[in-house]
């Protein structure tokens, strides 16, 4: 094919493209589509000033099997935007461990949001997020955190390990 004819080819593609858009046969993403930024400001996480929020509740899981119990509760405060957070680890009926502190939220390029936090007794200091969805899973039109799964260090038998762990909201 010479390139002549690849050249008088090409306006009779640009005009099949161009009936195809405007028949509505074929749909272009928007160059303004809503940004996920689930996550990205503090509130996401601990709901409106002068609010108390649902506390996430779920479980860090164990090497070999097995579960202990996480509670992620935002603190109270009059702050304009609340950045404290009580975490609660439960090993058994008589072993809870607890600690408030600030949280922090971190932002990717594109505004997405993830955060670290204070972990009870442990020498690294913070448990962090590896994923926080907003709403139900395919909605990007509210930025409430309801899940958020990541990494917690936990001593267990062969010293601090940094474990899975998932917790949620309604």
């Amino acid at each position: 094919m010479s390139r002549r004819s690849l050249l008088i080819g090409f306006p009779a593609f640009a005009v099949s493209v161009t009936a195809a858009l405007a028949a509505g046969f074929v749909t272009v993403p928007t160059a303004h589509a809503v940004p996920n930024v689930c996550g990205s400001h503090h509130s996401n996480y601990t709901g409106p000033v002068g609010g108390t929020d649902t506390p996430f509740v779920g479980d860090i899981t164990l090497p070999g099997g097995g579960t202990y119990g996480l509670r992620l509760l935002p603190a109270a405060s009059a702050a304009r935007e609340r950045t404290l957070i009580h975490v609660e680890v439960t090993a058994g009926p008589n072993d809870v461990q607890v600690v408030s502190g600030p949280f922090v939220v971190h932002k990717n390029n594109h505004g997405r949001g993830a955060i670290s936090f204070p972990v009870p007794k442990s020498p690294f200091g913070m448990g962090f997020s590896t994923n926080v969805q907003c709403g139900e899973s395919t909605d990007t039109s509210t930025t409430r955190v309801t899940k958020i799964t990541g990494k917690i260090p936990i001593n267990g038998a062969g010293g601090f390990e940094m474990l899975d762990f998932t917790v949620s909201r309604t």
